[in-house]
């Protein structure tokens, strides 16, 4: 009897790592990367910023337009 609790409880251990093994791998594939969500949150500003702008001039352009019909 002490022989099998022996190897049952290597077996548990066995699973248990294995276990956490697979926890870890899928953790390294679906984990959020924070320096890869920075770099894009860093983009997205740029690019909002340069939207910004860019309305900014036509706004400016087409107030000028309509001031020269006058």
């Amino acid at each position: 009897v002490g022989v099998q609790t022996q190897q049952n409880q290597t077996a548990q251990k066995a699973q248990d790592t294995l276990v956490q093994q697979n926890f870890s791998a899928q953790q390294a594939i679906s984990g959020v990367n924070l320096n890869e969500e920075y770099v894009n949150l860093e983009r997205y500003q740029e690019h909002f910023r340069a939207a910004s702008r860019l309305i900014d001039v036509s706004s400016t352009l087409f107030d000028t337009l309509l001031g020269l019909r006058q």
